[in-house]
C-alpha cells in the first residue's frame, strides 16, 4: 500500500471517491482505520482507508490457485491478480458479469485493521470493502464469485457455501453454481461473502460489454451462475 507523495497523512486509498460509493448504499460508515507496523503516520495515528460499494467478479479478473477458488486465496494467494482479455470470455461479454453493487459494510461493529488483525467484529462474518490496498483479510476485499450454492438443495440458499474449493455439485454436472443476490437481512445476520440489494429493485450490475442490468433476488440460480463464469459454456444467461 502506497503513501501519497503530496500528502504524507494519507494513503492512496484514503480519499473517499464518490464514483466508488453508491448514493443508495446505507452503510454506517465510509472509511476505516488501517495500519501496519511498517507504516508510520506523521501524527502517530492509523491511516484511513475509504470504502467502495462495488465489487468485481473474481472469476473474470482473477485466476485460480492450484485449480481452486476460495475467498481466502483471493486474499493471500493473489487469486484476484489475473490478466483477462475480452477474447478469453468465450461465453460472451454481454452474458458475463463484471462488477456488481455490494454494500460497503456488512454486519455490526466498526471494523479496524492492524497488523494482520481485524478488530471491531460482532460475530464471525462482518466485513467492509476497502480499495487500493493489499495484504488484508478477504473480509475487507470487494469481490464476488467464490460463494457456492447447490441448486439441488435449499440448505444453503440463505448463506451459500463459502471457502469451498470449487462450486461444482455432484459427479456428473460439469457446471459451477454460485450464491446469487439474496434478500436483505438485518445487520446481525449478514455475512461479508453474500450480496445484498441496496433497494427493493435489486442489484445493479455491469456486464463485461459495458451494459447495465438490474438483478433481483429472485434470479434463477442457474442463470446467475452462468453469468459469473466467463468460460463455463452454459446456455443460460440473465435476461
Amino acid at each position: 500500500m502506497a503513501r501519497r507523495t503530496d500528502d504524507a497523512t494519507q494513503m492512496v486509498g484514503s480519499t473517499q471517491l464518490k464514483v466508488l460509493q453508491s448514493p443508495t448504499d446505507s452503510s454506517p460508515y465510509k472509511e476505516m482505520d488501517w495500519s501496519w507496523v511498517w507504516t508510520t503516520h506523521p501524527n502517530g495515528i492509523p491511516y484511513k482507508q475509504s470504502l467502495t460499494s462495488y465489487a468485481p467478479n473474481v472469476r473474470v479478473f482473477g485466476q485460480d490457485f492450484n485449480g481452486s477458488w476460495t475467498g481466502s486465496q483471493v486474499a493471500w494467494s493473489n487469486v484476484g491478480g489475473g490478466v483477462q482479455t475480452l477474447n478469453s470470455i468465450t461465453d460472451g461479454t454481454a452474458n458475463t458479469l463484471g462488477v456488481i453493487e455490494k454494500q460497503m459494510v456488512t454486519g455490526l461493529g466498526t471494523l479496524t485493521w492492524a497488523n494482520y488483525t481485524l478488530s471491531g467484529t460482532v460475530g464471525s462474518f462482518n466485513g467492509a470493502h476497502v480499495w487500493a490496498t493489499t495484504d488484508i483479510t478477504d473480509a475487507l476485499i470487494p469481490f464476488f464469485g467464490t460463494t457456492c450454492n447447490d441448486p439441488n438443495s435449499a440448505a444453503d440458499d440463505v448463506y451459500g457455501v463459502y471457502n469451498r474449493a470449487n462450486c461444482r455439485f455432484g459427479n456428473t454436472d460439469p457446471n459451477e453454481y454460485f450464491h446469487p443476490p439474496s434478500r436483505l437481512l438485518i445487520p446481525s445476520q449478514q455475512r461479508h461473502h453474500n450480496i445484498y440489494p441496496f433497494t427493493s429493485g435489486g442489484v445493479q450490475a455491469v456486464m463485461m460489454d459495458g451494459s447495465v442490468k438490474s438483478i433481483t433476488t429472485s434470479v434463477n440460480i442457474r442463470a446467475w451462475s452462468a453469468s459469473v463464469t466467463p468460460r463455463g459454456g452454459e446456455a443460460e444467461s440473465i435476461n
